[in-house]
């Protein structure tokens, strides 16, 4: 009998201690559906759950405290609270009610804010988060830290990004600097052989201005060759005049068209010796047959013809 005393009276002492333990962690109370925070930093797959009905999450978006907050594989959160201004965050792949939270049952928090938890989502943790108020209260602090910590990380690797962009950019352009150097420098030594190659053909005469600067304007074609400013008539004849007024020359081309020519007369037969810009190959065929009805003296010379 004395022993049933014993066993009633330890039964009753623990029962109490039992209900305690099963009680739920410091917090308001929740009302289903009511907004509670919102969230202030998104990454990512993020979803929020209540009543089976899923939501995706975005930056400003509201939640309650009875949703479920879910991260996927590349999604992370951060929501503030507005009973105590504490921001709980989840990283990848976590889920956790957003009432069973740390954060949920940390005081006012009057400083920067900045806790972080992942994976709260056992209700019967709760007694274990309510003994943990005191090391989370300090985490707020100290969570406000990392996350300056992490925004200063950022902000260089964003600088060093935006330098390294301009490097590549600068060196991209140095590149194509030299090969426009290199460019010209070889259009310079193929224009020059060309003047020489020209003061070398009978009756044709390079100015000097052009031998010592063969890329000045006037000097040379696209494709090396002297151009005709360069050239002077050779002395002697009238070929030019001719042409530049033979009916039949003239008859090739429309009313209001000029064509220039390049033209070599020799042993009395003239002919055209480049090709005719600006005009079809029936045009062209044209003003070559009636050039080399044409005789005169040796001359290589250019001439306009105008009808």
């Amino acid at each position: 009998m004395r022993a049933l005393l014993i066993a009633m009276t330890m039964a009753a002492a623990v029962a109490p201690a039992c209900s305690k333990s099963a009680s739920t962690s410091a917090g308001p109370a929740v009302t289903a559906g009511a907004t509670v925070g919102v969230v202030v930093e998104i990454a990512g797959s993020v979803t929020a759950t209540r009543g089976g009905a899923t939501r995706t999450l975005a930056a400003g978006s509201e939640v309650s405290g009875d949703d479920r907050i879910a991260t996927g594989a590349d999604g992370k959160v951060a929501i503030e609270l507005a009973h105590n201004g504490a921001r709980w965050s989840l990283e990848a792949n976590k889920s956790g009610v957003v009432a069973e939270s740390v954060a949920w049952g940390l005081p006012k928090v009057s400083g920067p804010k900045g806790t972080n938890e992942e994976d709260m989502t056992s209700a019967g943790r709760h007694a274990e988060r309510s003994a943990a108020d005191t090391s989370a209260s300090t985490a707020v602090s100290a969570g406000s830290g990392s996350s300056a910590a992490s925004d200063a990380d950022r902000q260089r690797m964003l600088e060093a990004a935006q330098n390294d962009a301009d490097r590549e950019a600068a060196k991209s352009r140095l590149q194509q600097l030299q090969r426009e150097k290199s460019d010209m420098e070889a259009r310079v030594a193929a224009a020059k052989e060309a003047a020489a190659k020209g003061e070398r053909v009978k009756g044709v005469k390079v100015s000097k201005e052009c031998l010592d600067n063969p890329l000045a304007k006037g000097c040379g074609d696209t494709d090396g060759k002297v151009s005709d400013t360069a050239v002077d008539h050779a002395p002697g004849g009238n070929n030019g005049d001719a042409i530049a007024h033979d009916p039949k020359v003239k008859a090739c081309l429309a009313t209001g068209a000029t064509i220039h020519l390049a033209v070599k007369c020799h042993a009395g037969a003239c002919a055209v010796t480049r090709p005719i810009a600006g005009v079809d190959d029936k045009v062209a065929q044209c003003v070559r047959d009636a050039v080399a009805a044409i005789k005169g003296p040796d001359a290589t010379f250019t001439v306009d013809v105008k009808n």
